[in-house]
């Protein structure tokens, strides 16, 4: 016999944590349809060399990324998941940041969600340019709630930065839930 499910007044303050976790299991859902619907146009291996490529370069933002360069044997999957990569890339060097594994990973995952909407939808490059404007937005949210260290200069700082970013998940995640719902990357 099972135990009968309470359910949660969501309007209580002290619920409102659960609320936010049951969301992002809600989310994460949605996005493990949306990996599956990829991994039907590119293989399971395709899609996860693709992954650990946009992990490798959105940890390492300020380093050249030739990986990231779009190939003529690439698919257009692939294609629209590099370009948004380097939108997102391209405002990651605009500040001095590090970039956790989880934040880098969530970060990689959003793209590939919304290079398949988009993609689905008939993906046309005004499409697609309005999704690059969109990670730009989304990775500069993201910075917003990044834990700002004031301190020593650092190789990585752009000339004129006193401040080091750090980007972890719970910056993604508060950046998320104030960007969402946004066409093609959430509901």
């Amino acid at each position: 016999m099972t135990k009968p499910s309470k359910k949660i007044d969501i309007s209580h303050p002290g619920n409102f944590g659960i609320a936010l976790a049951s969301a992002v299991v809600l989310s994460a859902a949605i996005f493990m349809h949306t990996e599956q619907a990829a991994a039907q146009t590119e293989s399971d291996e395709s899609v996860q060399r693709l992954t650990q490529l946009q992990f490798d370069e959105l940890m390492a933002p300020y380093y050249s990324a030739p990986q990231l360069e779009i190939k003529p044997s690439d698919s257009t999957f692939v294609a629209v998941v590099k370009r948004l990569t380097s939108a997102a890339i391209d405002e990651l060097r605009k500040n001095a940041v590090e970039v956790d594994e989880n934040a880098a990973l969530s970060i990689a995952e959003l793209i590939q969600t919304g290079a398949m909407r988009l993609l689905d939808d008939g993906g046309t490059e005004a499409k697609t340019t309005s999704a690059e404007s969109k990670v730009r937005e989304f990775v500069s949210s993201v910075l917003s709630y990044g834990k700002h260290v004031k301190g020593p200069k650092s190789a990585r700082m752009p000339s004129g930065a006193n401040e080091l970013i750090q980007v972890d998940r719970k910056s993604f995640q508060k950046a998320f839930f104030s960007f969402c719902p946004c066409y093609p990357f959430c509901w």
